[in-house]
């Protein structure tokens, strides 16, 4: 979905155009309220391998890899927050 963005065009070209300067750090973030009561959903189904990280963490990688040239980046770290917002 941020692949065809309108902005990440924009970002793209900026980069490709070196009105950016020399990239070196994409910090990206995707993330979405999961229900403690939603018990049965998909993304907490750990026989599944991967739940929330192989649905919602595809956005931030991918956003990444385009803007780094399609090369992957190195090195990627991803985390996992849960709790109760206040």
């Amino acid at each position: 979905m941020s692949l065809h963005a309108l902005q990440t065009r924009l970002v793209l070209e900026m980069i490709r155009t070196g009105r950016s300067g020399d990239v070196r750090l994409i910090h990206s973030w995707f993330s979405y309220y999961l229900p403690p009561e939603d018990r049965d959903n998909i993304r907490l189904n750990p026989e599944l391998d991967g739940g929330s990280f192989w649905d919602g963490g595809v956005y931030p990688n991918s956003l990444a890899i385009t803007l780094a040239g399609e090369r992957a980046p190195r090195p990627v770290w991803g985390c996992r927050t849960s709790g109760r917002v206040a």
